[in-house]
């Protein structure tokens, strides 16, 4: 299997021990025990340095990852190409997910801003899940639209809050 960061280096761990540590909420919550054995067949586990790239706004990557350990930061450029820090990100939370979806160039770049572990599932690895494991994709698409679902609102939120000053 390829890396998906071929820039950060994997952490070689036994599928019983990458289903472990995303067994807890939120994930917990949605997935049986069975069920995040075969969500993590195919995900690699990746060690994170502060300051080190995930990923880039406008790139062609196709993959979701978890937090796991540490903190991302999520960055967006500006009009004037300046990048803005818009979220940070902890243990449990999800990013890439429209990215397997669409196959569209990222929307934000992730930088690590402190030590951790993200899990990171590409979309060639969801497809294969799709295939084999089509109970347990479904489940992932439902969490997967459910986060966009509530993004969308948060920021459906911040951008009425915004005009209010118009």
């Amino acid at each position: 299997m390829s890396s998906a960061i071929p820039w950060l280096d994997r952490v070689l761990q036994r599928k019983e021990e990458r289903a472990a540590l995303l067994d807890t909420p939120p994930w917990s919550c949605d997935f049986l025990w069975h069920e995040l054995l075969a969500l993590v067949e195919d995900c690699q586990v990746y060690k994170m340095v502060p300051g080190a790239l995930i990923c880039r706004e406008g790139a062609m990557e196709s993959f979701l990852g978890v937090v796991l350990q540490g903190r991302l930061e999520v960055r967006k450029l500006d009009s004037e190409g300046t990048e803005k820090t818009i979220a940070t990100l902890g243990p449990g939370r999800a990013f890439g997910e429209m990215s397997v979806l669409d196959a569209e160039p990222r929307s934000a770049t992730l930088v690590a801003s402190e030590p951790g572990l993200l899990l990171v599932l590409t979309g060639e690895s969801f497809a294969s899940l799709s295939e084999e494991h089509p109970r347990v994709a479904l489940k992932l698409l439902q969490r997967i639209a459910r986060t966009l679902s509530q993004r969308l609102r948060h920021t459906s939120g911040q951008l009425a809050d915004y005009m209010q000053g118009f």
